[in-house]
């Protein structure tokens, strides 16, 4: 399932239209669109003072442009780059190391997840418990960030400058078809397969009658995220969100 998909089902699984309508541009009236059009020779208006209009700003993430994540390794890409015997091994090694840090942590901060909703449950919450808790939620999405900056940062500096040259050619291409098609940013393949969880988590729970309003507001938070390709951050948002599902397990 393509990842574009998915997040419109997730998002509209829970905030549906209103999602929409909050963020959707209001048009402009008969009035506006005329007073527009009159603004200056041409139909172009500019606004006094301040000239011409700026640019509009192209997102990315501008740590993982300078990195090289596990997922450009995988289906040949080591071959592609042309890593040595030696170079593969140890980072496959490394790999797995990371891989039980990951899991470890994830279930880790599924349970601490599920502290804090519970501490926000009542009416009337302890804040100090509930500032406490979120605390802890927020130091294990740290950790988890550091692990995946410390793996991507290892496998970069195995790496010869040839090699590198190599993987900057192919993001540079990868950037180009995406161009070519009207896409964004492709998501890793962690990113897909935990969105896929996260959709399935929320069908469940819609058929078993949970509450899952709460999870609202989390992905809302994760829209723009996954669509501005700032994907480190928005799988610590999608830990955050299956672990409120009780799915981090």
């Amino acid at each position: 399932m393509k990842l574009k998909a998915i997040v419109v089902c997730v998002v509209v699984f829970l905030a549906g239209q209103w999602v929409a309508a909050q963020k959707a541009p209001a048009e402009a009236g008969p009035e506006k669109k005329h007073k527009k059009a009159a603004a200056e020779p041409g139909g172009t208006k500019k606004d006094k003072g301040i000239g011409n209009p700026l640019p509009q700003k192209k997102f990315g993430d501008p740590i993982a442009e300078h990195l090289v994540g596990p997922e450009m390794l995988m289906k040949g890409g080591a071959k592609t780059i042309g890593l040595t015997v030696e170079q593969e091994a140890g980072i496959r090694r490394e790999m797995q190391l990371a891989s039980a840090r990951f899991k470890e942590l994830q279930q880790q901060l599924g349970q601490e997840v599920e502290a804090l909703g519970t501490v926000l449950s009542p009416d009337q919450v302890d804040e100090k418990k509930a500032v406490e808790q979120l605390d802890k939620v927020l130091n294990l999405e740290r950790e988890i960030k550091r692990t995946h900056l410390q793996l991507a940062v290892m496998i970069k500096n195995k790496l010869t400058p040839e090699q590198l040259a190599k993987v900057r050619e192919i993001k540079a291409e990868q950037a180009r078809k995406a161009a070519q098609k009207g896409k964004g940013p492709q998501a890793p393949a962690s990113v897909q397969a935990k969105m896929e969880k996260l959709q399935a988590g929320l069908k469940q729970g819609k058929q078993e009658g949970r509450d899952l309003s709460a999870l609202k507001p989390v992905l809302e938070e994760l829209e723009p995220l996954l669509r501005d390709g700032r994907f480190q951050e928005a799988e610590m948002v999608i830990d955050r969100a299956l672990g409120m599902l009780g799915e981090n397990k």
